[in-house]
């Protein structure tokens, strides 16, 4: 019968800072005011949508968004004029000027002045909202938001009316941080690096164990056996 090759039971990998992802359902219903007939609300969770939100980004280093649906109200206090939305995918510095424009997008909310029912809702699919990066930054460290910001809700009306609308989607979060920290304090470096020297360490055992192994086996082999892989010898002969 062939020997049956050893296997060596490698360290479970370490799942380690980051590894946990915390999923956080939102729903909320701002009253957007208009500055020139336009606004814009950016889509990252320290940034006004909620003070619950804000308080879960404290505690991570990294978040995306991963659903969000909106439509506008028409109860708003817009009550005699259109009013648009849409969400546009990383950063925009520049409103559209006109709700034609506007229109372009596909994921574009429009109320019209005759509206009296309730409007449909606009979904933003997943491709869309990930924006120019897989993950963000919740504690914003540098100059630019691309690292920060994955978009924003745009919104074009009349003068300085306010345009009320619903909104709800999800937040996921990893990388769990002390809310007194940053991704620049150089301590986080740190047990991120003691955690990737663990984690080669335990590598390195796991590779002695194997050639240990693997010397036990050749120590009682045959020294006229043919060398095959795996270690599989042939079964001896049986005798006459």
């Amino acid at each position: 019968m062939p020997r049956k090759q050893r296997r060596v039971r490698r360290p479970r990998r370490s799942g380690g800072q980051g590894s946990r992802t915390l999923r956080v359902p939102f729903h909320t219903m701002p009253n957007q005011a208009l500055a020139g007939g336009l606004a814009a609300q950016v889509m990252a969770p320290q940034a006004g949508i909620s003070d619950r939100l804000a308080s879960i980004a404290d505690c991570y280093d990294m978040y995306r968004l991963v659903k969000l649906r909106y439509r506008i109200r028409v109860d708003s206090t817009t009550s005699t004029v259109q009013a648009a939305m849409a969400f546009f995918p990383g950063i925009h510095t520049t409103v559209p000027s006109s709700i034609t424009i506007m229109g372009d997008n596909p994921y574009t909310s429009l109320r019209d002045q005759n509206d009296t029912v309730i409007l449909p809702w606009t979904n933003v699919p997943r491709g869309i909202l990930c924006g120019e990066q897989p993950w963000y930054k919740s504690q914003k460290a540098t100059v630019t938001a691309d690292d920060s910001v994955p978009g924003q809700l745009l919104f074009i009306g009349t003068g300085t009316d306010n345009i009320l609308y619903e909104m709800d989607g999800v937040y996921e979060f990893r990388g769990e941080v002390d809310t007194a920290d940053t991704p620049l304090n150089p301590a986080y470096f740190q047990a991120r690096l003691d955690l990737l020297h663990k984690r080669v360490a335990n590598w390195h055992k796991a590779l002695e164990l194997e050639r240990d192994a693997m010397r036990k086996l050749l120590t009682y082999a045959r020294p006229d056996a043919p060398l095959l892989t795996g270690l599989q010898w042939p079964a001896p002969k049986k005798p006459p």
